[in-house]
């Protein structure tokens, strides 16, 4: 499964967010172009974020000036 959003305030971010059991299926070619500080890695999908998930997800998200 994959989905994304684009969002205005950062169109040019990318940011992974992948089932712990999955990180095998991340195409190469994407992880030529990740930081590791953008992949987030969550070991259930159905549960809800932890604070360090959240704040990782904050930080990837924050706007640079």
């Amino acid at each position: 499964y994959a989905s994304h959003s684009v969002s205005t305030a950062n169109e040019k971010r990318v940011v992974l967010l992948v089932q712990q059991t999955q990180l095998y299926n991340i195409p190469g070619s994407l992880y030529d172009v990740l930081e590791d500080s953008r992949i987030i890695v969550i070991s259930n999908l159905s549960a809800p974020l932890d604070y360090v998930q959240r704040q990782n997800l904050k930080e990837c998200l924050r706007d640079i000036d």
